[in-house]
């Protein structure tokens, strides 16, 4: 993601703020079983800066859940930040999902 960040901070001309969010967690969401399991294990963010003004794009290169764009937006929220928009360049189906699209 943060690439991708760093490239479309340099097209659309938007500063870049790198190593604004922490995640408290390492664990990666991408190896749990479960969407439960990845919602229950997800610890949030810390920032970098406790105060925070204006609007924030976050860039994520993969979604899976979801849970961890909304857990950052929150913590931005709780900031200060008046508003928060995310742009996802990739979604992971659900295998079940998947497997129903390849199905000839």
């Amino acid at each position: 993601g943060a690439e991708l960040a760093w490239h479309l901070s340099e097209q659309i001309g938007v500063p870049l703020m790198q190593n604004l969010l922490k995640r408290r967690s390492f664990a990666s969401q991408r190896k749990k079983p479960s969407r439960e399991d990845r919602v229950k294990s997800h610890a949030g963010f810390k920032l970098s800066s406790t105060r925070l003004r204006g609007v924030f794009c976050l860039v994520d290169d993969i979604s899976v859940s979801t849970q961890t764009v909304r857990e950052a937006a929150l913590a931005l929220r709780k900031a200060g930040a008046e508003g928060v928009w995310v742009w996802t360049f990739s979604r992971r189906l659900h295998t079940k999902t998947t497997e129903a699209l390849t199905k000839e």
